[in-house]
């Protein structure tokens, strides 16, 4: 790629259009109900992790992960 061609590139796409947030929708009693890929590869770190990552639908967030407020 040419360098006229890489900044006309860098300048036609901001970070926001090409960076995916993790969202995560639970159920009242906050069960997991949907989330997206980006939620998904947070636990693909680890074997462990991996592990929960099959099971995330139904489990309790509080269960998934550590989270520092109550989210429900």
């Amino acid at each position: 790629m040419q360098a006229e061609h890489r900044a006309a590139w860098a300048r036609k796409w901001e970070i926001s259009d090409v960076v995916i947030d993790a969202y995560v929708i639970t159920d009242s009693d906050g069960r997991i109900q949907e989330h997206n890929r980006a939620f998904f590869a947070l636990f693909q770190q680890n074997p462990k992790a991996k592990r929960i990552a099959r099971k995330l639908k139904g489990m309790p967030v509080s269960q998934a992960m550590q989270v520092d407020r109550d989210i429900v």
